[in-house]
């Protein structure tokens, strides 16, 4: 309904549904109140049943304290009260009752006057980790969305959830695989060009990085959106002395060029090379690739601020891409890489002797899915991929440094 996050609506979003008099669908549904006009168990079980519905379908928006006329059009307001209270107590009693969790859940409430009073607006996308269900004393039931009706569902329908929910993973799994390709071409291209500068291809790390939207999304223009953009390439920290992540994008003057449906961007620095690829469907594709120089110019280092920045980068375009498809709350799943010959080490920050960097021993190292939600969660995901690294390092404390998300996201959202 609303190309942005929940978090960044207003009363003016709310009062233009109804100036349109927008009408309830197959991803919108409107209700007065709550079941019974009063909070508990079967409220919360009513309305956990409409946002089931819309997850196991198509995903959608359900907004609570709006009326609705005979043709199911938004009509007027019917305001309830400490709206934002009733968010927070309705975000608990949902994911209590809602098996599994439901991904990418958002839940707000917006102010329509000055007491406190006004409209919850709830979001969730669809889900490919489900069928979903509404637990009670039976065990539970799974609903679905036709037309603008949340109705319970018969076996015949949840197996073709199912069906449907096993397909858009092997397309998860396909668009990985075919950014990894994409990639690996960058890698011959690198490797020469590093040549050229002297260096040595054989002693390389690579950090590979692919974001992929879980729900099928389309970006307009994504060309021309690219080539108007710069890469981000400084990240304000809260916690560090110098203030900034540094990502410099090589030479400023990258070798930038469009693929069917998308674009890629190469550039070398020092003695490092990168690779961006954005695609149509979303899909975020980065690699780094560092090259050892010979034992006389010191060790085969990388700094842990360069991985962050490389992540805070990808997270970054990921977010834009799902704001420019229209659809910020599609989650990502956001799959790692790093691959590195012998010799090198990975140098936390405040260390200033690259010979106590930690030694980096298991290559390849493979890493979890994670799953990008919200801008909000995106330190919560950066500390968590940071202790998996050194945690398989035999370090048990990860580095601390943490990223201004709210100052990234003003800046490269803008």
């Amino acid at each position: 309904m609303w190309p942005k996050r929940l978090s960044e609506i207003s009363r003016s979003d709310i009062e233009a549904v109804l100036a349109a008099r927008r009408q309830e669908g197959l991803s919108v549904e409107f209700k007065s109140g709550l079941h019974k006009g009063k909070e508990g168990p079967s409220a919360s079980k009513a309305v956990a049943g409409e946002l089931v519905a819309l997850a196991n379908s198509y995903g959608g928006t359900l907004i609570l304290g709006v009326d609705e006329d005979g043709d199911k059009r938004a009509s007027g307001l019917v305001v309830l009260p400490d709206c934002r209270g009733l968010a927070e107590r309705l975000t608990s009693a949902i994911a209590d009752v809602v098996d599994p969790p439901l991904p990418g859940f958002e839940c707000v409430g917006i102010e329509m006057q000055d007491d406190g009073a006004g409209v919850v607006v709830m979001r969730v996308p669809a889900s490919i980790m489900g069928p979903h269900w509404v637990k009670d004393g039976a065990g539970g039931t799974c609903y679905s969305r036709s037309d603008t009706q949340s109705r319970p569902t018969s076996m015949r329908v949840i197996h073709q959830l199912v069906l449907v929910n096993e397909s858009q993973k092997s397309r998860v799994g396909q668009l990985v695989q075919e950014a990894v390709l994409r990639i690996k071409e960058f890698e011959a291209w690198s490797d020469e060009r590093f040549r050229g500068l002297g260096g040595t291809a054989t002693a390389r790390l690579s950090l590979l990085l692919v974001a992929v939207p879980i729900a099928p999304i389309q970006i307009p223009d994504v060309i021309v959106r690219s080539s108007k953009r710069s890469a981000p390439v400084s990240f304000p920290v809260l916690d560090a002395p110098s203030g900034r992540v540094q990502l410099p994008w090589g030479s400023m003057n990258p070798i930038w060029r469009p693929r069917m449906r998308g674009v890629q961007i190469r550039d070398t620095f020092d003695n490092k090379a990168l690779f961006l690829d954005e695609g149509g469907d979303g899909t975020i594709g980065t690699c780094l690739h560092v090259f050892g120089r010979n034992s006389t110019q010191g060790h085969r280092t990388i700094a842990w601020e360069w991985v962050l920045a490389l992540l805070a980068s990808t997270l970054v375009r990921a977010e834009r891409a799902r704001r420019d498809a229209g659809v910020p709350e599609t989650e990502y799943v956001l799959r790692c890489s790093l691959a590195f010959t012998s010799g090198w080490r990975l140098v936390p920050p405040g260390v200033h002797h690259e010979e106590d960097g930690e030694l980096l021993e298991r290559s390849p190292m493979a890493f979890p899915d994670y799953v990008v939600g919200a801008v909000d969660t995106f330190d919560a995901l950066c500390r968590q991929f940071g202790t998996d690294i050194f945690n398989e390092l035999g370090v048990e404390q990860a580095p601390s440094l943490h990223l201004d998300w709210p100052a990234i996201a003003a800046k490269a959202l803008a």
